[in-house]
């Protein structure tokens, strides 16, 4: 290289000393330089959405607090606990899911689903808790042979049982 080098007049290698350097820095820039700042940048992006999530968090989290303090909700039926789950289950479309309702010895309900949409139930399930103040005492969810679907069955309590 250095015999191919010594050749060349010296316009020509001062060209190409010119042109290797300027390749380096180059290929320095492309493999070493620009992937850093990209990846700064996409940092800088990433913990300013985490510090808004952050903030919204905090947020929330008084929000619960303020909102455990004050007690769990009454249905808004005012009535029992069976009527509770029943009408929430068919706001969610799950009428014909629900197999079987039937009050539990300690206050709650127990419920046993059959074919019901996955999505439905935990919408369902998570409404109950929400709007009425009961609270899942034990669940169990099983695929079916349907996709999305599942049996199972599930106790409820009120919160103050």
């Amino acid at each position: 290289m250095k015999d191919w080098l010594a050749t060349r007049t010296p316009r020509e290698r001062r060209i190409l000393v010119i042109g290797g350097a300027f390749l380096i820095l180059v290929l320095l820039y492309g493999a070493l330089i620009h992937p850093f700042y990209a990846g700064l940048a996409r940092l800088r992006r990433t913990a300013a959405e985490q510090h808004s999530l952050l903030h919204w968090m905090r947020g929330a989290a008084r929000e619960i607090q303020s909102l455990r303090r004050s007690g769990p909700a009454a249905p808004a039926s005012g009535g029992s606990i069976l009527s509770v789950v029943d009408q929430a289950a068919r706001r969610e479309h799950l009428e014909g899911a629900v197999k079987r309702l039937e009050p539990d010895n300690a206050g709650g309900v127990r419920v046993w689903l059959k074919q019901a949409p996955f999505d439905q139930v935990v919408r369902w399930l998570g409404a109950l808790q929400r709007d009425a103040g009961l609270r899942i005492e034990s669940i169990s969810l099983e695929a079916t042979g349907a996709p999305g679907k599942v049996n199972g069955r599930a106790v409820l309590k009120g919160a103050g049982s």
